[in-house]
């Protein structure tokens, strides 16, 4: 929950790219979208379509630093490190 719809809204569509991901993560199906018509709700209810894009939230939460050693030319290091 948050303080406003949006932030309701940004919240439910964190949980499900995190939990898709998971599912994808363990090899499980992923469940096929509810029809909104069939969703029992009060007056006051409010339906709304979340989208996630569970690849770019796999592209922020896998970058990891990797190191790599390389050789490059002592001019291009003294460059670098203005010495």
């Amino acid at each position: 929950m948050g303080e406003a719809l949006s932030d309701g809204i940004e919240n439910a569509e964190d949980f499900l790219c995190g939990a898709l991901y998971h599912m994808e993560e363990d090899g499980q199906r992923i469940p096929v979208p509810s029809d909104a018509n069939s969703i029992e709700k009060e007056s006051a209810d409010i339906i709304t379509l979340i989208s996630v894009d569970t690849e770019d939230y796999r592209r922020w939460h896998e970058s990891k630093v990797v190191k790599k050693t390389l050789t490059i030319p002592s001019w291009l290091n003294e460059k670098a490190t203005g010495g």
